[in-house]
C-alpha cells in the first residue's frame, strides 16, 4: 500500500491535473483493514518534501469530498453491504490513477468520477483467493479492458498461484508469493488468520499426521485455543497463546499445557532452562557502603554523598564491578531523592523505560552493546512480516516497534514495558507479543550462524519485571520466567537491595548473556562474510549446477505475528 501511495504521488508530481483516490471506510471488523491504508496515505503525504505538491493534493482531495459522499449515499443499502462484505472500494478522480489491491476475499473496483460507463471503469474479479499474492499497480491512464482473475481456492488450503492484473502503461509493483509453510502448519496458520480477523470460518478438519510429541502438542494447543476464541471472541489471551504456539514456541510460563504434552517432556523442558547464576561477590563489595548507610539511619542523602566520595577513589576502576556497583548505588540514590519519586505520582511508561535504561548503561558502558527505545523498529520482525505479506498480502512492510531493543552489530533481545496500574490481561498480552518478537531475533541469530542461541528478555511493569529465557529444546523453542527484578523506590527497599544484591545479580546475568551473544554473533557474521566471498568464487568458477530450491518453509523457523497491526 505504501508503494501504491508513493506511485500516486510520483504520478501527481508530473502533472498539473491529477486524480485523488479514496478508500471508503468500512464498518465492524472491516474497519481494521482500512487502518493500514490511512496510515500509508499519511506516511506518503508527510514524506513528500514538495510543499506545493502537498497543498495541491490536499486541495484536490477536499474538492472531491462532496462528490465521494454523494456517490456513496446514492448506493442502495444492499450495495453498500455487498461492497463492505467482500470488496475494497477505490475512488478515482479524472481517470488519472488506478490502484488495485488483491488480497483476501475483497476486490478493488475502479469508479470514474465523471461517468459510470464501462469505458471509464475497471473491475477486479472477486474470486481472488485468500492466499493470493498482493499486487499493487499504478498508472496515469486507465485501460478499458478488464483484468484477468485468479481461481478461487479453499481458504484452509495453501494456494500456489498468484493473481494477475491488467496491463498498464506503468510497470506494476508485484509481491511474489512465497513458498508455503509445511503442512499441516500452513492450513493452521491460514485458519488462525481468519479467526484473528473475525471472519466467518469453517472448523478445520486436518490430520496432523506424524509429528514429534513436542510439535503435536503445539499444534493441538494452537488449534484448541483458536476454536475457543472463535466461539467466545472475548478472551484475547487465547488468540495470543495460539500465535505463540504457531511460532514454534512452548510457553512454560503461560497456560496449563499438561494435557498437550507428556509429563516427561515438560519436566525435561523445565530442567533444560538454567536459572540465573548467583554469586556472593556483589554483596561483599557493597558491605562497607551498606554499613555506613545503616549507621546513618537509612539516610539516602548520606549514602549518595558516600558514593560520590568513593567514586574519586575508584576512578581508575570505573569499568570494574566495584566501580559499576558504586555508580549504580549513586544512580538509585538520585532516583529516590528525585522530585518525581518524592511526589508519589505514577511514572509514565516512557519514564519507566528511561529509568531501567540508565542501569543498563552503567553495566554495559565498556562494551559495544547499546539499547534503543522509543520509535525503534525491530528489523528482524520486518523480515518475518515480509514473509507473511507474501503469503497473505496485507501485512505492513514495516517491522514491529520495540520498547527497549539491545543491539550491537545485530539485534540481541527486546524488553517490553508497561506503566504501573496496567491490567493483568494487558501484561499477559504483552508477554505473548514479546515472546514472538524475541523469536524473530532468535531466528535471525540462528540464521547467521550463532550456535545454540539463548535470549534473556523481560516484561516490565513499572519498577518490577519478570526475566524470561528463550532457547531451543528438542525440535521446538521454550520460553520460561527464570527470575524477577525490582528497582528500589525508598530507603527501606534500597537497604534490602544492598543486603541481597539480587537486582544487580539479575542485571549482570542479562548483561553477561548479551556480551556472550554479541561475541558469538560477531564471529558468525565474520564467518558469513568469508562464506559469501567463497560462494561468489564458486559461482564464478564452479560447474554452474544449482541445488533444487526447498519447496516449503519449515515450521522450526515459523513465527506468526498478529495480522491486524
Amino acid at each position: 500500500m505504501d508503494e501504491a501511495v508513493a506511485e500516486y504521488i510520483r504520478s501527481a508530481s508530473k502533472k498539473t491535473s491529477f486524480g485523488a483516490i479514496d478508500f471508503f471506510s468500512s464498518y465492524g471488523v472491516r474497519s481494521k483493514d482500512r487502518g493500514s491504508v490511512s496510515a500509508a496515505w499519511v506516511r506518503g503525504m508527510n514524506g513528500t518534501k514538495n510543499i506545493a505538491l502537498r497543498k495541491r493534493i490536499k486541495a484536490e482531495w477536499e474538492s472531491s469530498s462532496r462528490k465521494r459522499k454523494t456517490f456513496w449515499q446514492e448506493l442502495e443499502q444492499k450495495e453498500r453491504d455487498d461492497a463492505y462484505c467482500r470488496k475494497l472500494e477505490v475512488f478515482v478522480v479524472e481517470d488519472k490513477l488506478k490502484v488495485g489491491l488483491h488480497h483476501s476475499e475483497r476486490i478493488a473496483k475502479v469508479l470514474s468520477s465523471e461517468t459510470q460507463s464501462s469505458a471509464d471503469s475497471t473491475s477486479l474479479d472477486d474470486s481472488t483467493s485468500l492466499d493470493d499474492s498482493t499486487t499493487i499497480a499504478a498508472a496515469t491512464q486507465i485501460p478499458s479492458n478488464s483484468p484477468s482473475s485468479s481461481p478461487a481456492t479453499n481458504p484452509l488450503t495453501p494456494s500456489t498461484g498468484s493473481s494477475s492484473s491488467s496491463s498498464l502503461s506503468t510497470p506494476k509493483i508485484s509481491a511474489k508469493k512465497s513458498t508455503p509453510l509445511e503442512e499441516p502448519w500452513q492450513a493452521l496458520q491460514s485458519f488462525a488468520r481468519q479467526v484473528a480477523l473475525k471472519r466467518p470460518v469453517t472448523i478445520m478438519e486436518v490430520q496432523p499426521g506424524t509429528m514429534t510429541p513436542t510439535r503435536l502438542g503445539l499444534f493441538n494447543h494452537a488449534y484448541d485455543s483458536l476454536v475457543l476464541f472463535n466461539e467466545d471472541g472475548d478472551d484475547s489471551i487465547l488468540l495470543k497463546d495460539a500465535f505463540v504456539a504457531l511460532s514454534c514456541t512452548l510457553n512454560l510460563s503461560g497456560p496449563d499445557v499438561s494435557s498437550y504434552f507428556p509429563k516427561e517432556t515438560l519436566t525435561a523442558a523445565e530442567d533444560a532452562i538454567p536459572y540465573l547464576k548467583d554469586t556472593g561477590d556483589v554483596v561483599k563489595m557493597m558491605a562497607p557502603t551498606l554499613k555506613i548507610f545503616i549507621a546513618s539511619g537509612l539516610n539516602v542523602d548520606t549514602l549518595l554523598k558516600e558514593s560520590i566520595r568513593s567514586k574519586g577513589e575508584i576512578v581508575k576502576r570505573r569499568n570494574t564491578l566495584s566501580g559499576k556497583l558504586n555508580d549504580i548505588i549513586e544512580y538509585l540514590c538520585e532516583l529516590i531523592l528525585s522530585p518525581e519519586m518524592q511526589s508519589g505520582e505514577a511514572f509514565s511508561e516512557a519514564e519507566v523505560v528511561e529509568t531501567w535504561k540508565g542501569l543498563f548503561k552503567i553495566l554495559l558502558r565498556n562494551t559495544k552493546i547499546y539499547s534503543k527505545s522509543g520509535e525503534t523498529v525491530i528489523i528482524t520482525s520486518k523480515d518475518v512480516q515480509v514473509i507473511l505479506n507474501r503469503e497473505f498480502g496485507d501485512y505492513s512492510p514495516y517491522g514491529r516497534k520495540a520498547d527497549m531493543l539491545f543491539k550491537s552489530r545485530t539485534e540481541m533481545c527486546n524488553f517490553e514495558f508497561k506503566a504501573e496500574g496496567t491490567s493483568p490481561t494487558d501484561m499477559m498480552t504483552q508477554n505473548r507479543k514479546n515472546i514472538r518478537l524475541n523469536r524473530c531475533i532468535l531466528e535471525n541469530l540462528r540464521k547467521i550462524g550463532v550456535s545454540s542461541p539463548r535470549i534473556l528478555f523481560a516484561d516490565v511493569k513499572g519498577f518490577s519485571g519478570c526475566v524470561f529465557s528463550l532457547q531451543a529444546f528438542e525440535d521446538i523453542y521454550t520460553s520460561k520466567c527464570v527470575d524477577y527484578m525490582s528497582i528500589p523506590q525508598n530507603a527501606t527497599e534500597l537497604k534490602e537491595f544492598m543486603e541481597n544484591g539480587e537486582l544487580v545479580l539479575t542485571l549482570m546475568a542479562i548483561a553477561d548473556n548479551l556480551i556472550e551473544t554479541e561475541q558469538k554473533a560477531n564471529a558468525a557474521l565474520d564467518m558469513s562474510a568469508q562464506a559469501k566471498t567463497k560462494r561468489k568464487l564458486l559461482d564464478l568458477y564452479g560447474s554452474g549446477e544449482k541445488s533444487p530450491p526447498r519447496r516449503e518453509r519449515r515450521f522450526s523457523s515459523s513465527i506468526y505475528l498478529s495480522p491486524n497491526k
